[in-house]
């Protein structure tokens, strides 16, 4: 995709944003007024209201679209919001500055110290076993959207990540990773840290065994010790039967962030690239 987004002046009230983009012979012209808080969500409604009619059976029709062939085109509503998606993303990326994760968690601190005293005080009031259930509806469910807003989601996620022994199947790498976008982190703060190889991975270690996810698990560590620890039971708190160590390589593109407080150099990853070895540690 070919995606360009400038700034137009036409009159002293009149600047406009335009969009344009083109994907398989589909231009698309489109324009945003500047005196518009400049977020995802205005974006996206305001070409879908200005642009686009919708048929009873739910496809689309924008007058602004065309191809060489054909005068329209008609196409699924959420096509044309992952068109969008990609335009917002390319914006921000260019305009907004990325944080720190440091600048970032203490923006975030100073910015909503009484909002994350009044989650502190309620995750605190589970125990850790039941605390990820909690803590997975605070960050998700609408009715708490007025309380947990989209940029202090991912600081009370890495917060209280280490703190649950439960539900972290809960947790998906996509919710993770729109966190990370809403708190607009630079991630080359969080991975620069790690050891990456000469063709851009980092190896990372998960203790498998009959309680967990294995190759789809978020949580992987850069240390093998750690990993074996986990294989035999350290997570789950119990002994279990056929304990092994999955060996794989992430790129750096695919960390979705780093925890070293309980000494256990765990990388969270949104996907294991290579998968290169189960080494056994039962006979």
């Amino acid at each position: 995709m070919n995606i360009k987004i400038y700034k137009q002046y036409s009159g002293i009230n009149n600047d406009s944003y335009y969009f344009t983009f083109n994907e398989n012979d589909i231009n698309c012209v489109n324009k945003y007024p500047v005196e518009a808080p400049f977020v995802k969500e205005n974006i996206i409604n305001a070409i879908l209201d200005n642009q686009i009619i919708q048929d009873e059976e739910g496809y689309c029709w924008g007058h602004e679209f065309f191809n060489n062939k054909t005068q329209g085109l008609k196409f699924k509503k959420k096509e044309l919001i992952k068109m969008l998606e990609k335009c917002y993303k390319l914006w921000k990326d260019v305009n907004i500055p990325k944080f720190s994760l440091e600048d970032y968690m203490s923006n975030i601190e100073e910015k909503y110290k009484s909002i994350i005293e009044l989650l502190n005080s309620n995750l605190l009031s589970h125990d850790s076993w039941s605390r990820g259930l909690k803590l997975h509806e605070l960050l998700n469910q609408n009715k708490y959207s007025d309380i947990v807003l989209d940029e202090l989601k991912y600081y009370i996620f890495l917060k209280w990540w280490d703190d649950i022994d439960n539900h972290h199947e809960k947790f998906t790498g996509d919710m993770i990773k729109e966190w990370i976008d809403m708190a607009n982190i630079d991630m080359d703060s969080i991975t620069s840290k790690l050891n990456v190889d000469d063709k851009g991975y980092i190896k990372v270690y998960r203790g498998r065994h009959e309680y967990n996810q294995g190759w789809n698990g978020l949580s992987w560590t850069t240390d093998i010790e750690v990993a074996r620890k986990f294989a035999n039971g350290c997570g789950v708190r119990r002994e279990t039967k056929y304990p092994s160590i999955l060996i794989g390589r992430v790129l750096l593109e695919h960390i979705l962030g780093t925890f070293y407080e309980r000494n256990e150099k765990e990388v969270l990853c949104y996907m294991v690239d290579c998968q290169d070895k189960v080494l056994n540690l039962y006979q």
